[in-house]
């Protein structure tokens, strides 16, 4: 049997088409994932008093996600200010 019949198929995000490792689960790529994901975040902090830690449980996301959005600008929690 040849190689290339054995291989298992290559993953494709089925929104943007980009190959995924075969590892992954699901069926969108991280990216894509995080471009569904985002504005739900922010719409669920802007309407929610809570904190970095209730949105991670909420989401089922990494504490680590929720932060980096926050320290790249992305979310800003009611009342925050940068200029302080």
């Amino acid at each position: 049997m040849k190689f290339e019949e054995t291989a298992r198929p290559r993953n494709l995000c089925s929104n943007c088409g980009k190959p995924m490792a075969r590892s992954h689960k699901g069926t969108l790529c991280p990216a894509c994932e995080d471009d569904i994901l985002y504005p739900q975040v922010k719409d669920y902090i802007l309407h929610n008093s809570v904190t970095e830690m209730e949105v991670a449980e909420h989401f089922d996301i990494p504490l680590q996600k929720v932060r980096r959005w926050i320290s790249d600008g992305r979310i800003e929690y009611k009342g925050f200010r940068h200029d302080i």
